[in-house]
């Protein structure tokens, strides 16, 4: 496996897995997040500009498209960038998108993909 995969999937398994675990126990938590997102345009704009950062930190170093771990890396770094993008370049279109999703259904699926993703990441990364 490629170094940098091996490292961000360190990085990316366990951080997806809390994440992900986080999300289905407190789903009520992660929608007002969401909600306070939406009304404040300070906190958007940084939020925007951190999805750029690290959208592009990761494409950077790791636009690779072979195993399955790097193509999840991969699209880490392409989704966290279209988001920063999204967020900073037309922000209430990002919002509109938003309030449709807050739902604690939404957050359980949503919860469920994160925590797989984040097992199969661990897994890949400690085990495979």
């Amino acid at each position: 496996m490629n170094p940098t995969t091996l490292t961000l999937i360190q990085i990316f398994g366990p951080v997806l897995f809390i994440m992900g675990i986080s999300m289905l126990i407190r789903r009520d938590v992660y929608i007002d997040a969401m909600k306070n997102l939406i009304n404040n345009a300070p906190f958007a704009v940084f939020a925007g500009v951190a999805n750029l950062v690290v959208g592009i930190a990761i494409l950077n170093t790791h636009n690779i498209w072979g195993t399955a771990p790097e193509v999840i890396v991969s699209l880490v770094g392409w989704l966290a960038l279209i988001k920063g993008l999204h967020l900073t370049l037309s922000p209430e279109t990002f919002f509109r998108t938003t309030k449709k999703l807050l739902n604690k259904s939404f957050m359980l699926y949503g919860g469920l993909v994160v925590t797989a993703l984040g097992v199969y990441l661990s897994w890949a990364a400690y085990f495979a």
